[in-house]
């Protein structure tokens, strides 16, 4: 990776929208000049292959070819995350041989992480068992995955500093509430095992509309989440920032400073506490619109850092 200080922040590759027509080429070369202009040291790469982004491959689609590709662009970066395929990730099905694939593929996604010389690597816990088990169990099965996701993710000393990956579990899906965003990690133990705080998801699961499906508005979820962080920011590998749609009940990611989600406060919180990880922009837009992001995050950096 480049040589860069703390913070490392930057963009979610796969959200940098570079028109119709846009090739692998085109996408890469667009982020670099993106990063020219802004001086952004961190980036996130989907190993997913769903959706038509020209950057989206699944890990079995990466030879060694597409590996050495990738892994050149991602030098020019302090910090790259990989975001684990999501789509039907069924690995704590309890039908054991699907619940063995998918473990299967997020550990060769792992492994095609530390070749492009992750710092960190997102899953996702989505697959509910279809109410066959407890939450207890699924929390259990859940934790058992991420020891033995994080145990391969800590083979690579590819963080900055010759640190071991992490393996970092997005504030989502079946973490739907706070409570068992701190139960996973404490059930699972292990030193490589973060969460990813998913700024605009976590205002959801902490706000009222989503206790109450009744309720007006998501507005009062910020505080709930600012408050967690005053307690739990250290349970935090990784994050993607993205604001709320001002809109009651119709969602989407929107720049920040424009929705009900505020992550200049998210950014101080982390900051206080001495994060360590990336600063992740999860938006989607175009070369402008994600300048325009990049530059709010360096000033609520700057802000915290004061």
């Amino acid at each position: 990776m480049a040589d860069s200080a703390a913070p490392y922040y930057g963009i979610t590759l796969s959200g940098l929208n570079v028109g119709d027509g846009a090739t692998l080429e085109k996408a890469l070369d667009a982020a670099l000049r993106l990063k020219d202009e802004t001086g952004f040291n961190a980036v996130e790469v989907w190993m997913d292959g769903v959706g038509r982004h020209p950057t989206r491959f699944w890990p079995e689609q990466y030879d060694d070819a597409l590996t050495d590709r990738m892994r050149a662009f991602c030098e020019n970066f302090a910090c790259v995350g990989v975001h684990l395929p999501f789509a039907y990730s069924d690995y704590t099905c309890i039908n054991p041989p699907v619940a063995a694939a998918a473990r299967q593929q997020i550990l060769l996604a792992i492994d095609q992480a530390g070749a492009l010389g992750a710092a960190y690597c997102v899953g996702h816990a989505r697959f509910a068992n279809l109410n066959r088990v407890t939450e207890d169990e699924n929390l259990r099965l859940y934790a058992d995955a991420a020891r033995q996701f994080a145990d391969r993710a800590g083979r690579f000393a590819t963080g900055p500093g010759g640190r071991a990956m992490r393996y970092c579990m997005e504030t989502c899906e079946f973490l739907d509430s706070p409570e068992k965003m701190v139960r996973i990690v404490a059930e699972a133990g292990h030193p490589d095992f973060r969460l990813t705080l998913d700024a605009g998801k976590m205002m959801v699961y902490a706000s009222r509309k989503f206790t109450d499906p009744s309720a007006a508005d998501y507005a009062d979820g910020t505080p709930a989440m600012l408050a967690w962080l005053d307690e739990h920011a250290g349970l935090i590998g990784s994050t993607h920032l993205w604001d709320y749609e001002a809109s009651p009940g119709r969602g989407g990611r929107i720049l920040p400073g424009n929705g009900l989600c505020d992550i200049a406060a998210v950014v101080g919180k982390l900051v206080a506490a001495a994060y360590d990880g990336s600063y992740n922009l999860e938006t989607s837009g175009d070369f402008q619109a994600e300048k325009t992001a990049i530059e709010t995050l360096r000033r609520y950096l700057d802000a915290a850092g004061d």
